[in-house]
């Protein structure tokens, strides 16, 4: 326990305010199963997890509680999200969650050399969530920052080749069924 104290305090500390930010302005709860960038991001704790082949028993644990969780989250909060492989790319949010929160007991559970494998692959498993939290703050600090586009330079580009493909590539998008809804 004392080495599991020593390791995780300070990340988790760390780590606190990004969150408290994110569930309450960025409202971290609706997006988890509609971005995915952070359903894959997520996903990371359940391939970290997977990696160092669980019991049977654990792998079944772990997929049924994705199962509840996915249920629930449709019923309570809903995927709204229309982007191409949604409904595949969501369930890793999930998985991810439920490998976490498996990892979690396993470490209040086990003892010495497991307890510390345990918490290893949790901290490792979480810190692609984290990717995301710095991964989307960078991202709105660039929007905010850096608002200028440079879209003439490509207008002129596009001009100077006799013809404007991208005015027609734009226009055939909309008739290309899987790109429908991707760009919207």
């Amino acid at each position: 326990m004392a080495w599991i104290e020593r390791h995780m305090k300070l990340p988790v500390l760390a780590a606190l305010p990004l969150l408290l930010f994110h569930l309450f302005f960025v409202r971290l709860v609706q997006k988890v199963g509609n971005d995915p960038i952070l359903s894959l991001a997520i996903a990371g704790a359940f391939i970290i997890h997977w990696w160092g082949r669980p019991s049977r028993t654990e792998c079944a644990i772990t997929i049924g509680l994705a199962a509840v969780l996915r249920i629930a989250y449709q019923q309570i909060i809903g995927i709204s999200s229309t982007y191409f492989g949604h409904t595949v790319i969501s369930w890793g949010a999930f998985l991810g969650i439920a490998s976490s929160l498996i990892l979690a007991v396993r470490i209040r559970r086990a003892h010495g050399k497991l307890r510390q494998q345990a918490a290893s692959d949790l901290l490792a498993g979480t810190s692609f969530f984290f990717f995301w939290i710095v991964f989307d703050i960078a991202l709105t600090m660039t929007a905010i920052l850096v608002s200028r586009t440079h879209d003439q330079y490509l207008y002129a580009f596009d001009n100077s080749l006799g013809c404007q493909p991208s005015f027609f590539s734009a226009v055939s998008l909309p008739d290309d069924p899987s790109l429908r809804d991707s760009y919207t």
